[in-house]
């Protein structure tokens, strides 16, 4: 990253977290996470794991049950894979189908601790922007995360769900001057 400053690294969800375990290495000048996931184990997680894990299968289908009539179902899938046509018997059953590798969640699992681990050695500046209605990274977890990093982090907490990056989020205008204005601070300190 020489010759290349100010750096400012800019992550959203499973990228926040990556960006946040980049930042003890790459040393950049500021850091944004928006709605950073990671994977809240508990204490007695491995022990069950440990156990349990030969009896699992190799991954499980998360929409083998779908009811694709669902308007809340469509709409995820929409904002997700736009254009997929939801009616077409063909596609639904493929998605029925779609296996998720328990891999992939120790891949996640793996990152976060990782990432927990690096979080005392971060020392940038930080901001942290969390939709209060998140349903897959909840605010109270965010702000339980920002308790493990040393230094000083402005934290925004919007009235949106995940999708902070969307442009028709109404709360985009508030994540929009929030990054904005850190960015201009980091530019000129």
């Amino acid at each position: 990253m020489a010759g290349h400053r100010p750096l400012l690294l800019v992550g959203y969800s499973l990228g926040a977290s990556l960006s946040l375990l980049a930042a003890g290495t790459i040393r950049p000048d500021g850091l944004v996470a928006l709605a950073p996931f990671w994977w809240q184990e508990k204490w007695w997680t491995r022990i069950v794991e440990f156990f349990a894990r030969p009896f699992l299968p190799a991954g499980f289908r998360p929409l083998a049950k779908a009811d694709f009539a669902d308007p809340r179902l469509r709409q995820g899938m929409v904002k997700f894979m736009p254009g997929l046509d939801l009616d077409d018997p063909a596609t639904q059953a493929a998605m029925r189908d779609f296996r998720v590798p328990l891999g992939l969640i120790d891949q996640v699992r793996g990152l976060s601790r990782r990432m927990l681990a690096a979080a005392p050695g971060v020392a940038v500046p930080m901001l942290v922007v969390q939709g209060a209605r998140d349903s897959v990274v909840r605010a109270e977890q965010t702000r339980q995360l920002l308790q493990k990093f040393s230094n000083g982090q402005s934290y925004v907490e919007v009235d949106a769900d995940h999708d902070l990056t969307l442009a028709e989020n109404p709360a985009w205008p508030q994540v929009e001057a929030a990054v904005l204005k850190f960015a201009e601070g980091i530019r000129s300190p």
